[in-house]
C-alpha cells in the first residue's frame, strides 16, 4: 500500500501542475457541503453494528461486503424521513 501511495503522489503532482499548465484552477463551487448532523445521527445509529461487523473474522470479504451493503440500505431507510436530499 505505501509502494502504491508514493505513485499516487507523484500522479496527483503531476495533475497539479498539468492544471497549472493550463491555467485552469480547481471548482470547489462543484462540492456539495456535507448535510448539517447526518454523520452524527449515522454515528449514532449504526456504530455499534459497523463495530461488530468488523470485529467478526473478515476473512471472508464476501460475506462483509453484503452485511455492509445491508447495514447501507437499513441507514438510508431509517434516515429517509430525517434526510430527505
Amino acid at each position: 500500500v505505501k509502494f502504491g501511495h508514493e505513485y499516487i503522489k507523484i500522479i496527483c503532482e503531476g495533475i497539479e501542475e498539468l492544471g497549472k499548465l493550463v491555467g485552469r484552477d480547481k471548482r470547489y463551487d462543484t462540492i456539495a457541503p456535507p448535510v448539517e448532523g447526518l454523520q452524527e445521527r449515522i454515528d449514532e445509529l449504526m456504530t455499534e453494528k459497523v463495530d461488530a461487523m468488523f470485529s467478526r473474522d473478515s476473512r471472508n470479504k464476501d460475506a462483509q461486503g453484503a452485511e455492509m451493503s445491508e447495514l447501507s440500505k437499513e441507514t438510508k431507510e431509517l434516515l429517509a424521513d430525517e434526510f430527505p436530499d
